[in-house]
C-alpha cells in the first residue's frame, strides 16, 4: 500500500464506526495488515476480520491436501487460530470467512457489522464491572514492581464508542502491559464486548474521593 493510499484508508477509518479488516486467505497475515488494525484500535473503532478468497482456498485445500489436517473442517479451524495469534492484541474480533467475488457468506459478515455497532452502545453495570476485577485481581494479582503492587480501588464506565473505563488505583502510571491485556479481555469477554476497543484511564485514590464529593 503506497502512502497516499494508507492516508486516504486512514481518513476512511476515521468516518466509520465498524472497520473490516480484509486478510486474502492465500497470503495471510501481513505487516501492512498489523499496522492497520492497530491503527483501528487507536481510533476507537469496532473491528472485525474479513477473510477473502476463502473459496480459493477450499479448492486448493480440496486438489492438494495438507498433511496434519483431517478435513475442511480442520484446516479451517487451524487457520483460524493461526490468524488469530498473529493478530493476538486485537480485542477478539469476530472472524468471516468470505468471498467477495463469490458471494460466499456475505450475508454474515453484515450481520457481524450490525451486531458490532450495537454492541458499541453497552453500558457495564458499576457493581458488575467492580466485582469481576475484583475476582480477576484474586486469581491472577499483577506483579510487583519496586516491592509495590498495582491495585484498583475502584472502576466506573465514563464513555462508549470507545469504551473507556476509568480505574482508581494506587499507581497511576504502573498499569503494565500484559496486565492491561488481561483486564481488557476479561471485560470484554464478561460483557460481550469482541470486537470492541477498550480504553482505560488511570487516576490517583485521591482523584476518586475528589469526585464522590
Amino acid at each position: 500500500m503506497c502512502s497516499s493510499d494508507l492516508v486516504r484508508t486512514k481518513h476512511a477509518i476515521a468516518e466509520v464506526e465498524v472497520v473490516f479488516l480484509v486478510l486474502d486467505a492465500r497470503e495471510g497475515v501481513t505487516k501492512q495488515d498489523k499496522l492497520l488494525a492497530g491503527h483501528v484500535l487507536e481510533e476507537g473503532k469496532a473491528l472485525a476480520i474479513l477473510i477473502n478468497k476463502w473459496d480459493l482456498a477450499l479448492d486448493g485445500f480440496r486438489k492438494n491436501p495438507l498433511s496434519g489436517y483431517e478435513d475442511e473442517k480442520d484446516f479451517r479451524k487451524a487457520y483460524l487460530k493461526s490468524v488469530r495469534k498473529e493478530l493476538v492484541f486485537l480485542p477478539e474480533s469476530p472472524v468471516c470467512f468470505v468471498s467477495a467475488q463469490a458471494g460466499y457468506a456475505m450475508q454474515e459478515f453484515l450481520q457481524v457489522a450490525r451486531d458490532l455497532d450495537a454492541r458499541m452502545e453497552k453500558a457495564m453495570s458499576t457493581s458488575a464491572l467492580n466485582k469481576l476485577l475484583r475476582e480477576m485481581f484474586e486469581h491472577r494479582p499483577p506483579a510487583k514492581v519496586k516491592g509495590k503492587r498495582f491495585k484498583i480501588f475502584y472502576a466506573v464506565q465514563v464513555e462508549r464508542r470507545p469504551f473507556r473505563i476509568k480505574l482508581f488505583c494506587n499507581r497511576e502510571q504502573k498499569l503494565e502491559e500484559p496486565y492491561r491485556r488481561y483486564l481488557e479481555k476479561g471485560i470484554q469477554r464478561k460483557f460481550g464486548l469482541s470486537g470492541c476497543p477498550l480504553k482505560f484511564s488511570l487516576a490517583g485514590k485521591e482523584a476518586r474521593f475528589r469526585e464522590e464529593k
